[in-house]
């Protein structure tokens, strides 16, 4: 089930929501908006699971998410403080229960292991590429003809270990 959610409309209240809620210029709908940018039936918000999408309804002037026009028929999730425009009008997605978004995609807590600069090699019969002091890996016998078909013989050093 969806968390508790609103949408503040330009003169600050806010409207709770409820799955299927219409927003357009006709009386039919849940939110009525009398902008002439407002198409009859504009846009709908439904509840699918524990998120909120909105969906433009083939409307005129379109339906937008945070200044990005959205495909009429598309459903898109919404986020707690998403701006929803709505020809030249707008109101905000207000749902602070889901504060927490499982698709956000979270950051390490630190990163790699910082590298030193990587040094080429050029000993007889080939080529040693590393890092540091680690050689990454090793040309055995430097061909152009097999670079170029990418048959060329290769020696990989992995935590001192050679594959």
């Amino acid at each position: 089930m969806a968390s508790t959610a609103g949408l503040i409309l330009a003169d600050g209240s806010e409207r709770p929501l409820a799955p299927g809620f219409s927003i357009g210029r006709a009386d039919d709908n849940d939110l009525r908006i009398e902008g002439p940018t407002v198409s009859r039936h504009h846009a709908i918000v439904t509840a699918e699971g524990d998120r909120w999408f909105l969906e433009d309804r083939g409307s005129f002037n379109g339906t937008s998410l945070n200044g990005s026009r959205i495909q009429p028929g598309a459903k898109v999730p919404l986020r707690h403080g998403d701006r929803i425009g709505l020809g030249a009008e707008s109101v905000v997605f207000s749902a602070p229960g889901s504060l927490i978004d499982p698709e956000v995609t979270t950051a390490l807590q630190a990163g790699p292991p910082a590298l030193r600069p990587a040094h080429v090699d050029h000993p007889p019969g080939g080529v040693i590429i590393g890092v540091g002091d680690e050689i990454i890996f090793r040309l055995v016998r430097v061909d152009l003809q097999a670079i170029f078909r990418g048959a060329i013989p290769i020696e990989v050093k992995n935590h001192g270990r050679f594959y």
